[in-house]
């Protein structure tokens, strides 16, 4: 069988571990409730202000947090915990349908009590409409108090509870046979794993102070970010706070140029995104993932326009 010499530089990149070492201990669970009470509301509110979520940064940030604070206590965090901890920031932060607003269902049940009474759902005449075991009515005291523990929201709440066991169910099933299968069985890898993985050795290798090389590629993308992240998210939120409109020298999310180009690709949507982390995926996924993207994207733009002339 025929290697491919791009793959195989993934499988090459880390060493499968040896031996078996718990990452669950008070260490990290003191990090998890940092998550939930300092970084989740953080990212909440960022989903609904500015229509991005956290990403990366936020469990990057209670990483580097720990590992400094790990250091200042004389003590060092191992990848095993470093690597729990990632793993609950990522889900706890993670972005929930096309919106990009984390915080799971409770954050969906903020942007859907708002969007239920806001201007426009009245003016499409859908305000009325929506049940109430999706929000409470707009009179109801849990959205004047704003309250989750109000008894309006149970029946909301237990729908989510309950949707979200049967999608962990279908997780650990269907999800953990697809793992299998994909990894074990056709051996494939996953791109940006490693990089994960590179991070997290790096940090691990800072509090044993073993810096290598791995600690100095780390700073410097850290480094990079806050920069683009200075520009990207931090001046339109600080103008918007004191201006009536936020300066965005960069578009947020990105740049939409449907209404210049519907002239001659109808029911097509165009735009370029100005997301640095898209770009840095790129250089990261294999050669014929991006081509495979570009080929579908580039598809959008003949087939859309044909089929809409054809009356479809």
């Amino acid at each position: 069988m025929r290697l491919d010499p791009e793959l195989q530089i993934y499988r090459d990149l880390m060493e499968r571990p040896t031996e078996f070492e718990d990452g669950f201990d008070i260490k990290t669970i003191i990090g998890m409730l940092f998550l939930g009470f300092c970084v989740l509301p953080g990212s909440i509110y960022l989903g609904l202000v500015m229509g991005s979520d956290l990403g990366s940064a936020a469990e990057w940030t209670t990483i580097i947090l720990f590992a400094e604070l790990a250091r200042r206590s004389f003590t060092k965090l191992s990848r095993q915990e470093i690597y729990v901890l990632y793993y609950v920031a990522s889900h706890l932060v993670r972005s929930s349908g096309n919106l990009h607003i984390a915080g799971g269902y409770f954050g969906w049940m903020i942007y859907n009590q708002y969007f239920a009474y806001s201007q426009a759902a009245k003016g499409f005449g859908i305000s009325d409409q929506i049940p109430h075991w999706v929000v409470p009515p707009e009179q109801s005291m849990a959205l004047v108090e704003r309250s989750f523990l109000h008894p309006d929201w149970r029946v909301p709440i237990l729908l989510a509870i309950a949707t979200s066991l049967v999608e962990r169910l279908s997780w650990y099933g269907f999800g953990y046979t697809l793992f299998r299968v994909t990894s074990d069985i056709e051996n494939l890898p996953f791109p940006m794993a490693p990089i994960a993985a590179q991070g997290i050795t790096a940090l691990a290798e800072v509090t044993s102070k073993t810096e290598t090389w791995r600690w100095r590629l780390f700073s410097v993308g850290a480094m990079a970010g806050i920069c683009f992240g200075v520009v990207y998210v931090g001046i339109p939120s600080v103008t918007g706070a004191i201006l009536s409109k936020p300066l965005q020298l960069i578009p947020i999310p990105f740049l939409d140029l449907t209404q210049k180009t519907e002239s001659f690709l109808p029911a097509t949507a165009t735009g370029i995104t100005m997301n640095l982390q898209s770009v840095l995926v790129g250089t990261v996924i294999p050669f014929w993932a991006v081509i495979g993207s570009f080929t579908a994207a580039v598809g959008t733009f003949i087939f859309n326009p044909w089929l809409y002339r054809q009356g479809y």
